[in-house]
């Protein structure tokens, strides 16, 4: 008999523990979306100086190797490959393109290049988009990430898309305003 009562309770406990982690999986999943789209914000915005010597010297020695007369980013060959080994991960092959045409991949390394410093994103602000899934709007500090200083602020549009259980950035739009 005490070992019904004691079989009882476990049981019990069991069933709780599951719809708990059932719970928890479920609430996850939803806000996946938004998790993501703040981590994707939080790569994408993040500039390094190593990183923009780094695009600088592949730039330039690819630049070197092309003999057309365009001289857009998106034109020479092998920038794509460039970009898609750093976002691809959490862009899709669109969402690089776009950023790449209107110059925009290069605004964060850019700026830290130009203080001569490392900055991050801090307080990402997202709000979810009336009448679109998966998109924000979304605001942003940039600080130095050794004294954490502000810089300036990012401001843009994020839609998210799920690519085989991962999320990544479909489109992505930015304006920087330095301080």
């Amino acid at each position: 008999m005490m070992k019904l009562k004691r079989l009882g309770r476990i049981s019990v406990c069991m069933t709780v523990l599951m719809v708990m982690l059932l719970a928890a999986g479920c609430r996850k999943s939803s806000n996946s979306s938004e998790e993501s789209a703040n981590a994707v914000l939080n790569q994408f915005l993040s500039g390094t100086v190593q990183v923009a010597d780094e695009f600088d010297s592949q730039y330039a020695e690819i630049a070197s190797a092309e003999t057309d007369d365009e001289t857009d980013m998106i034109s020479v060959n092998g920038m794509d490959d460039y970009f898609q080994k750093q976002f691809g991960e959490i862009m899709t092959d669109a969402c690089i393109s776009d950023l790449m045409a209107n110059r925009s991949m290069i605004a964060p390394m850019k700026l830290a290049q130009q203080l001569d410093k490392d900055i991050i994103a801090q307080d990402i602000q997202l709000t979810a988009k009336s009448g679109e899934e998966n998109a924000y709007d979304f605001s942003a500090q940039l600080v130095t990430s050794d004294d954490k200083q502000p810089v300036g602020t990012a401001e843009g549009y994020v839609k998210m898309q799920s690519d085989n259980s991962n999320w990544k950035a479909a489109a992505l739009t930015i304006k920087i305003t330095t301080d």
